[in-house]
């Protein structure tokens, strides 16, 4: 989510690490941060208590979708095997519920102020309560000054949700009963899901580990995903061996 150097820092030097959500921008004493925040006299800025293991309280947030998915299909196809299971058959028929699982999740991420847009002067932009995420950022920006309601940004975590309850549509209703081969509908999930992701990613504009300027790790992600379902689409089942004379 591009704060690796925060977790880092939040062991080695807490100092470096800004306190987003403390109750003052500058400060005297601890009391004026709000929290478990302490104060640097010298900056006068809040900053986080030390805590080496921050970045494994997933109680407090960082949770990703592609994360959760790459690493529970992981579990799931050691589980498959260990089981004598087969794991494309079983993929076929947890993809539509993936997507339609991510439709809420995605309704979770607007409630909460998450994965925020850009700024929009369009018909469906939206704006979120003062002290919010994406209040925040364009305050710190400068974009907005002290109590002013923020800039209307794109609706994008509604974008994909409603792209997810579509894809569910899409590979419970047509995919799944047509699948000539097992792993088709997974298939068809990871290309039209990797699409989706990434025309969303144009749109968005939280902080989310962006490289070279323009590419976000989940764009840089989605293109595996997208060629591994192109695979399970096109490819050819091995034959049948013939039966016995």
């Amino acid at each position: 989510d591009g704060h690796f150097m925060d977790y880092v820092n939040m062991c080695v030097d807490p100092k470096q690490v800004p306190a987003i959500d403390a109750l003052s921008k500058a400060c005297n004493v601890a009391q004026e941060c709000g929290y478990d925040y302490l104060c640097d006299t010298v900056r006068h800025v809040c900053y986080p208590p030390r805590d080496c293991f921050a970045w494994a309280k997933l109680w407090r947030g960082g949770l990703a979708y592609y994360g959760g998915f790459l690493f529970a299909t992981a579990y799931a196809y050691y589980f498959m095997r260990k089981h004598k299971l087969p794991f494309l058959r079983v993929a076929d028929l947890s993809a539509p519920a993936i997507m339609l699982g991510l439709f809420f999740g995605r309704l979770g991420c607007y409630l909460n102020g998450c994965c925020y847009g850009k700024v929009t002067s369009g018909l469906f932009g939206v704006r979120f309560p003062l002290g919010s995420t994406p209040w925040r950022a364009q305050y710190d920006a400068h974009l907005i000054q002290p109590r002013q309601d923020m800039l209307p940004v794109h609706a994008t975590q509604l974008y994909e949700s409603l792209g997810c309850l579509l894809l569910f549509a899409v590979t419970y209703y047509v995919v799944r009963p047509r699948r000539r081969k097992e792993g088709e509908v997974l298939g068809a999930m990871l290309v039209l899901y990797a699409i989706l992701r990434s025309l969303c990613e144009v749109f968005r504009d939280d902080e989310r580990g962006v490289l070279w300027g323009f590419l976000s790790t989940s764009q840089i992600i989605s293109a595996p995903l997208l060629a591994l379902g192109l695979w399970l689409i096109l490819r050819k089942e091995p034959s049948a061996p013939s039966p016995p004379a």
